[in-house]
């Protein structure tokens, strides 16, 4: 309804007349919101302004009728006016416009609710919706009812970004209205495009000398994606990306190598575009093709050194007799080449063509005519070489002439100045003094010089012999005596050395891997190159250092084809980079090379592996009058991975959404009102939520409560108020008192009165809140024009919102313009940023005027001064004061302004104020440092806090803004520096290192200002120099060396190098060598730089010394040095064969001679002297009846030649008719020495066998006759008295056995029965071993020890060596003493260092273990044996008894007494090898030692002591003594005690990193498998079967304790009377030191490579041998002859000691 519209008509009748009657209707001020006014004569209503239903529908109107009297009677009544429904309001949206991201690609989903509301009712608020603009190729569509907005069709961000769709929602009226909104959809990129490289085909051409670092080309790839999806990283890849560098980000592409066109041509390779997609990155390759371009860098090189043509001396002038040819390796003009002599000859010319010409007559003699000739390339500037033409006329020869035309010699490159390559002079046919030597070509460069009259040829110039630049050099050398020449040709062959560091083929490498992945997984593979050849190009990878740190397990590396895998499945949401920085080392033979590094970064993908979960949500409160369409809350959900923008997906579960009254977006997880709320209705909704991420699914529950609203308007008691007042009524009078209520309740029920000025202002009245009275606020005086106030009261309750109801109340009061304006204040001041846009409102003045009238009351506003530059502006309204020009603090920092506030009156009056405005700085200008960079140099031994330098910067603000603070941001990872904040002083932080560390700093120090707001920045570059100093002195990596010469070894042949390491770096790391003085330097000399030691004299093994002990020192250029000792021993060299005695020998043995049976001794001699004087005899393998003792050369019995069964089939009588004597055996003796390939010499052996012999019936093999009568009795009863005693012996052992059984065990307490034992053979297939002889005066108790199969037997023996005063011998390296503990651990063979706690703890608890459980074993020999319940103890008897006399190899008689045989001289007892044998002269095994260590070559020895190869089984099964004394004394001789311990005592450990130490443990042989072999070996002792073919190797527990379960075997006791030796087998012996517990030998080593026991020399070296008798020295080693270090003696003690082996080395002895 519009304005003027008769509403209706009221009508007062008034019973007067006249004036009186007259009646007039009014509608006080602001009832009904001024709505309607009302005819005052007709009392017709009409409307003011168009109504509006929606905003009230029904107004209630106080009606005023008074008549015209004075004063005035008057009447009210009320109508009510209800307003009825017309389509005037449009739907409206909530908002105008609404924002969200939807990911491109994805399926056709919902997205989002859009929601209108309608304020009209009924039909006229029913809505449809629709698209009406924006929707591009329809992409989305909108539900027409329910306002749900999808897409469609898939979107794609590379061909739109972004849609505004225009939504529109429509009434359904007949004049149907509509509203809209706009939705902007912002398409969000995923990974769907790879980087496409712009300007393809990549090709350039550069020069060959193109400088290394120079850009070659840029590579652009731009991808169509945005953010990292679009940010592209480039590699190389190809043959010969080792050539070149491209920078990641930008793809510029530099040369990182010198190029040589005469090598290649042309580089093709191909660059790769990754775009950093964190889920899924895409690449693509574009090949590069770089041409190199030629340079005259090739000189011309003659095809011969000298050109020879030969001539007759009538040829004709004009004749060309050669034509010249040289080779340039350039190109076009640059090998277009000229030839010249450099010298005329009036004979011959030579042509620019390369023709030698005849130019005149030749004279009619013999000459040889040298023309020196030159060829000359086209380039710019040329180059040129020069060669030789020989003309030989008439066949004539040159006058002197070389031995050789070509002669070709080796040097290493970079070889020092004056090194000798050749001397020429003894080249020379027919050498004559006065003869002098040139290099007439070839040596342009002045790289070589000779000696022109010695003709040696040397180096003058290292720098150029580089192998790399040129592999060898071609040297024409002339020799000229009394003008005669002669001519030859020396090759200069160039040998690498290792300087050339290897490179990777990019400096970083970048990949991206899958997280999830399994271990083992292929990463990447780098490669590497070394200008090097041979073993210093041989290249090995290694991780050297990981970024996260400690992340060096997580990947591996193939030291050899350089592919990176991973070790165990990653997870990006632990470390989503890694950064690995590879290391490549050449020479890896070497022990030491030169490294390259490279940095490998590694981008985890991510995998979606992880389910979502909801952020903390609390339950919301949402009013019931909400507004549909508005947002609500918002869920988020928080997700381990990283999947990009968008990727997880919210919506209701199936009964998630009660009543449909809510909606959520898919993709932000907003939540918003879909439908009308009603408390009265619905107080709470409970909304189940789900996200998906993809792959899982997680839910939660919102609790959404409804409050309710205050809808209820209070209302008055009456519809209008009435009341006058008199005029000058004093203030704080009352006038009137209204009352309202209100139907709600609480705060909402409580009402608060207020006169609303809003629409009547009045100042002379004030209202009681509370109450409802209306008083007076001052004196009221008389406004002529307004003699009726009217005041507008309203009522409001005090809910939110609020609802309020007015009143009309009426007040009348029966009342110029005399005041000018007055400011508020008489000066304003305040502060403004100078920073502040224009148009910002600085402050507000204002000015009031106490006048009534309007014209007298408006007051208008202006800045009358102080505003010249036109900064600022007031509004003369309001009094508002705005900037209006760019403000600068410093240029002006203060401005005065006069403001001036005029009225509008006549005339009209003003007030003027002050306005201060002071500018505030603002942070907009950065320090400014009074450098661009700075560099320091500083020593690295400085302390810390020294300063090194100052930096300084200067900025333009003030305050805080102006307060600068440093500090380093980047290159000081170390935390070696640091900087002032405020003096900008850097100094020392940690401590400086040259040699660990990077000499050079470069760190980026920042200057920043401290504004708390937007600080502002500048970065600068700080270099720090560190210089180095000397302080690391150098060091051996061994105690000592032990080497060895072979006699008449050449002088200046290499013995061994000495290395020695400085852990400087630069010139303090380069080292010196010399020897120190000394007597025996004088035979040595050392290589100053390599440490190479040779001899300076040929030495003699037979006339000089054996052995000679030099000291090498080490020094670096700071003066620090080292030392250590070399002992070099003198080896001896077989010069003479053998000689047998008789070159025939002829045998008879009986046909039914028992095995052992001797059957004859061959015997020769050697005139060499020391091992390879001793000689060992041999039989052919073929023989199977016969063997030989190797050292004595006797012939025994191996296999019966006569079985039982061929003798009973014999017919007795018969046979003793027609005994006859059969072919002889023909045999062939072989003697020679030890060592490999010796000398030897062959004898034949005839051995005939006796069928006529007197036993040969049958018989007792004894001689002679029977024993009868007295000598019989005799021997029964020796037999008897023997065979008590041993009873007896046998039970005192048994006793004792039993007592300390069932004594408790301590840790220091020894086994009660374990005892040591001389280590010998047993009889095994009928082999008799080498006999011991020892003095009767010494008791011996054997044990007796099973052998296992194939194994070395050993047995142990009772005796004591009394302790030598000094607790080691001459030679102490890596040896330990047995009697101190604390040096017992050891790391590794041979070393000797202390055992830390854990250690020592562990052998407490295992020694104390096996004290209790084990206490009868002896040291675990390391191998697993046979279970210790199948060893028993054995009785003696004469079974027993028999089995000792068959294992030293004495066949025992069926009737010979026990006493007889165990008191027989151990001289009679004969023990031989599996050859055969028999006496012969004793053996110096010294040499034999010397000789078998000769045995073991040099490559094994080397293999071994750089542990790449291990002690242990070879192939066959048999123990390896490769580089182990095992091997030398593993013979009879060991056993026998001829032990030559002038070397023994000299014997060192071979040591070991501790690398190879812990390598080695990981090899130890498996127990099962040995004890497999030993299961299998009870079933047939006799078979040689232990050949493992398999190796496994269980680690041992690190301590020096013999741990289980491998059980040592459990040995058996058989006491013997003095003289009588029993020597047994053992256990397999492997290698180990030689020497072990005092005068006993301990158990062998516990495995192939390493004991568990970790110190297997910790048992004490004794200084005498193990057969000592109390008389001195045993026979063996007295007849050696060739010792020259005393044996000690020891004197005789009056009590047999038994020594018991101890636990993990340590001894005890117990007297009986």
């Amino acid at each position: 309804m519009g304005a003027d519209i008769l509403v209706g008509r009221v009508n007062a009748t008034d019973a007067d007349i006249g004036t009186n009657g007259q009646v007039t209707y009014s509608i006080p001020v602001g009832i009904a919101d001024d709505m309607f006014h009302i005819n005052e004569a007709s009392g017709e209503i009409f409307t003011t302004e168009t109504l509006d239903r929606e905003n009230v529908s029904s107004y209630i109107l106080t009606v005023y009728a008074s008549d015209a009297a004075f004063p005035a009677l008057y009447d009210t009544t009320t109508c009510q006016v209800i307003v009825l429904d017309a389509n005037d309001h449009a739907p409206v949206f909530a908002t105008d416009s609404y924002t969200m991201a939807v990911p491109e690609n994805g399926e056709t989903t919902e997205l989002h609710v859009v929601a209108a509301s309608d304020a009209d009712t009924g039909t006229n608020a029913e809505i449809t919706y629709s698209i009406t603009d924006g929707n591009i190729d329809d992409k989305f569509t909108v539900h027409p009812d329910t306002g749900v907005l999808s897409t469609q069709l898939s979107l794609d961000r590379e061909q739109l970004d972004h849609y505004e769709l225009e939504i529109t929602a429509q009434d359904k009226a007949t004049n149907s209205l509509s509203g809209s909104m706009t939705v902007t959809v912002t398409v969000v990129d995923l990974n769907d495009n790879a980087p496409l490289f712009q300007n393809e085909p990549y090709a350039v051409t550069i020069p060959e000398d193109f400088a290394v670092n120079q850009t070659v080309l840029t590579v652009s790839a731009i991808d169509a994606d945005i953010g990292t999806n679009s940010d592209v990283v480039y590699t190389l890849e190809g043959l010969f990306v080792n050539m070149f560098y491209i920078d990641n980000l930008s793809g510029q592409i530099r040369s990182v190598r010198e190029f040589d066109r005469e090598t290649t041509a042309e580089y093709v390779f191909e660059v790769n575009a990754t775009d950093s997609s964190v889920t899924n990155p895409l690449s693509s390759a574009a090949q590069i093709r770089v041409t190199i371009s030629d340079i005259n860098d090739m000189t011309p090189q003659f095809t011969s050194a000298v050109f020879t043509v030969n001539i007759t001396s009538d040829i004709a002038v004009g004749s060309e007799i050669l034509q010249l040819t040289a080779v340039d390796l350039d190109e076009g003009s640059n090998a277009q080449i000229t030839y010249s002599m450099t010298q005329s000859n009036e004979y011959f010319e030579v042509t620019s063509s390369g023709l030698v010409k005849v130019i005149k007559q030749l004279p009619n003699n013999d000459v040889v005519y040298p023309l020196p000739v030159r060829a000359t390339d086209g380039g710019s500037p040329s180059r040129s070489s020069d060669g030789l033409v020989e003309v030989r006329v008439d066949n004539a020869l040159p006058d002197l002439k070389f031995r050789q035309d070509l002669y070709e010699e080796t040097v290493a490159e970079h070889s020092p100045v004056d090194t000798s390559i050749i001397e020429m002079r003894n080249e020379i046919v027919d050498y004559k003094s006065g003869t002098e030597f040139a290099i007439t070509h070839g040596n342009e460069d002045g790289t070589f010089d000779i000696d022109t009259t010695s003709g040696e040829v040397t180096i003058a110039n290292s720098e150029q012999l580089d192998r790399e630049t040129s592999a060898n050099r071609r040297l024409v050398v002339s020799a000229e005596y009394n003008n005669q020449y002669g001519y030859t040709t020396l090759k200069v062959v160039l040998a690498d050395i290792n300087d050339n560091h290897p490179m990777f083929t990019q400096d970083k490498y970048t990949t991206a891997l899958w997280e999830g992945e399994p271990q083992h997984t292929f990463v990447i593979q780098v490669s590497a190159t070394d200008d090097d050849i041979g073993t210093n190009a041989e290249l090995r990878y290694s991780i050297s250092k990981t970024d996260p740190p400690n992340s060096e397990a997580l990947f591996t590396i193939d030291d050899e084809t350089g592919v990176v895998k991973t070790l165990f499945e990653l997870d990006r949401e632990i470390h989503h980079t890694y950064k690995l920085t590879l290391e490549v080392r050449d020479s890896i033979n070497a022990g030491s090379g030169l490294t390259g590094t490279s940095v490998l970064k590694i981008n985890m993908v991510d995998v979606n592996d992880n389910k979502p979960s909801f952020a903390n949500q609390y339950g919301i409160n949402v009013k019931e009058g909400a507004e549909v369409g508005s947002l609500l809350t918002q869920v988020t959900a928080n997700d381990a991975d990283e999947q990009g923008a968008l990727s997880h997906q919210f919506s209701f579960s199936a009964n998630g959404n009660p009543d449909n009254r809510f909606s959520i977006d898919i993709y932000s997880g907003k939540i918003t009102l879909a439908d009308e709320l009603d408390y009265e209705e619905t107080q709470e909704y409970v909304l189940n939520i789900e996200v998906y991420d993809g792959k899982y699914t997680a839910s939660m529950d919102l609790e959404v409560t409804v409050e309710d609203e205050n809808d209820n308007n209070p209302k008055f008691s009456q519809s209008s108020y009435e009341t006058s007042i008199e005029e000058l009524t004093p203030g704080h009078t009352s006038v009137i008192t209204v009352n309202a209520t209100d139907a709600d309740s609480g705060p909402n029920g409580e009402v608060t009165y207020a006169i609303t000025m809003d629409v009547s202002p009045v100042t002379g009245f004030y209202i009681d809140p509370h109450t409802g009275t209306i008083y007076t606020n001052g004196t009221v005086y008389l406004n002529t024009n307004q003699p009726t106030i009217q005041l507008l009261v309203s009522a409001t309750d005090h809910g939110t919102p609020t609802l309020s109801s007015l009143v009309a109340v009426r007040i009348e009061i029966v009342d110029i313009n005399n005041n000018a304006p007055k400011f508020a204040s008489l000066m304003y001041q305040d502060y403004v940023s100078e920073g502040e846009p224009k148009g910002h409102i600085i402050l507000k003045v204002h000015a009031d005027d106490d006048d009534y009238a309007r014209e007298n009351k408006v007051v208008d506003y202006s800045i009358i001064d102080g505003n010249e530059d036109k900064m600022f502006e007031i509004s003369p309204m309001d009094g508002n004061i705005a900037v209006v020009g760019k403000l600068d603090r410093e240029t002006t920092s203060f401005y005065r302004l006069i403001v001036s506030a005029w009225d509008r009156g006549e005339p009209p009056l003003h007030d003027n104020t002050t306005v201060l405005i002071t500018l505030r700085d603002i942070n907009d200008h950065a320090p400014i440092f009074n450098a661009t960079e700075y560099e320091g140099t500083i020593s690295e031994g400085v302390p810390t806090g020294t300063p090194i330098l100052t930096v300084y910067a200067t900025d333009a603000d003030e305050g805080t803004n102006a307060l600068v603070r440093y500090d380093i941001t980047s290159g000081n990872d170390l935390d070696l520096f640091m900087v002032h904040h405020t003096s900008g002083v850097v100094t020392v932080k940690g401590r400086l290192d040259h040699d660990t560390q990077n000499p050079v700093h470069n760190l980026t120090v920042v200057a920043a200002d401290s504004s708390m707001d937007s600080p502002l920045h500048t970065v600068t570059t700080v270099t720090i120099y560190v210089t180095d100093e000397n302080d690391h002195a150098p060091f051996f990596p061994v105690l000592m060396y032990l080497e060895s010469i072979p006699e008449e070894q050449p002088i200046g042949k290499s013995i061994f190098t000495a290395n020695a390491i400085d852990n400087d770096r630069g010139s303090f790391g380069i080292l010196s060598y010399s020897i120190a003085d000394g007597e025996d330097k004088k035979y040595f000399d050392i290589d100053e730089d390599k440490g190479d030691v040779t001899a300076l004299k040929s030495f003699d093994f037979e006339q000089d010394r054996k052995e000679y002990v030099i000291s090498i020192r080490a020094e670096d250029h700071g003066g620090k040095a080292g030392t250590v000792t070399a002992r070099i021993a003198v080896t001896s060299v077989d010069e003479y064969p053998p000689l047998f005695v008789m070159s025939k020998y002829d045998f008879t043995v009986p046909a039914n001679a028992e095995v052992g049976y001797v059957v004859g001794q061959v015997s020769a001699s050697d005139d060499d002297s020391g091992a390879d004087g001793v000689v060992f005899y041999y039989l052919d393998e073929k023989y199977q009846k016969f063997a030989m003792n190797e050292t004595h050369g006797y012939i025994v019995v191996k296999e019966a030649i006569e079985d039982e069964t061929m003798r009973r089939k014999r017919d007795y009588k018969s046979v003793l008719r027609q005994r006859r004597a059969e072919d002889p055996y023909e045999l062939v003796a072989i003697a020679k020495s030890s060592k490999p390939e010796s000398l030897d010499a062959t004898s034949s052996v005839f051995i005939t066998v006796d069928y006529n012999c007197a036993t040969c019936g049958g018989t007792s093999p004894q001689t002679g006759s029977g024993l009868t009568g007295i000598p019989l009795a005799l021997v029964i009863v020796f037999a008897i008295i023997a065979g008590i005693t041993l009873i007896i012996v046998l039970i005192v052992f048994l006793m004792m056995y039993l007592r300390r059984k069932h004594q408790p065990s301590t840790a220091g307490s020894p086994p009660p029965d374990g005892t040591q034992s001389l280590n010998s053979y047993d009889h095994h297939d009928g082999i008799i071993f080498d006999q011991v002889t020892m003095s009767q005066e010494h008791t011996l108790d054997v044990q007796i020890i099973d052998r296992p199969p194939n194994g070395i037997p050993v047995a142990y023996m009772n005796g004591t060596v009394p302790r030598m005063h000094s607790p080691h011998t001459s030679m102490e390296v890596g040896r330990t003493d047995a009697s101190d503990q604390s040096n017992s651990a050891s790391s590794g063979r041979g070393s000797a260092t202390v055992e830390d706690d854990e250690i020592c703890r562990i052998n407490e608890s295992v020694i104390a273990n096996q004290n209790n459980q084990n206490h009868r074993r002896m040291p675990d020999s390391g191998i697993q044996q046979d279970d210790d319940d199948t060893i028993s103890d054995m009785s003696v008897n004469e079974q027993s008894a028999n089995a000792v006399l068959k294992s030293i190899g004495v066949s025992p008689p069926k009737t010979a007494s026990i006493d007889k045989l165990l008191n027989q001289s151990v001289e009679s007892m004969h023990i031989f090898g599996e050859e055969g044998g028999g006496e012969g002269r004793g053996v110096d095994l010294g040499s034999f030692i010397e000789t078998k260590l000769h045995e073991v070559g040099d490559e094994e020895n080397n293999a071994i002591m750089d542990g790449t190869r291990a002690f242990g089984l070879d192939d066959d099964g048999q123990p390896s003594m490769t580089g182990s004394l095992s091997s030398i004394v593993n013979s009879d001789e060991e056993f026998s005690g001829s032990y030559n311990w002038d070397y023994l005592l000299d014997w060192g450990p071979q040591f070991q990193p501790l690398a190879n130490v812990f390598a080695e443990i990981a090899k130890l042989k498996d127990e099962s498998i040995a004890k497999k072999h030993l299961e299998d070996s009870r079933s047939n002792r006799h078979k040689h079967s232990l050949s493992p073919k398999v190796k496994n190797f269980p680690p041992p527990l690190l301590t020096t304790v013999a741990h289980g379960p491998v059980a040592p075997i459990q040995p058996i006791a058989i006491s013997m009377n003095p003289g009588g030796i029993n020597q047994s087998s053992a256990m397999n012996v492997y290698p180990r030191a030689p020497i072990t517990h005092e005068s006993s030998f301990s158990s062998p080593a516990m495995s192939p490579n390493f004991s568990p026991s970790l110190s297997p020399l910790a048992n004490r070296t004794p200084s005498i041998s193990p057969l000592v008798t109390p008389m001195g020295a045993s026979t063996a080693q007295s007849s050696a002859g060739n010792s020259t270090t005393s044996t000690p003696q020891r004197s005789p003690r009056s009590s047999t000691m038994i020594t018991f082996p101890a636990i993990a080395g340590a001894e005890h002895e117990v007297t009986i």
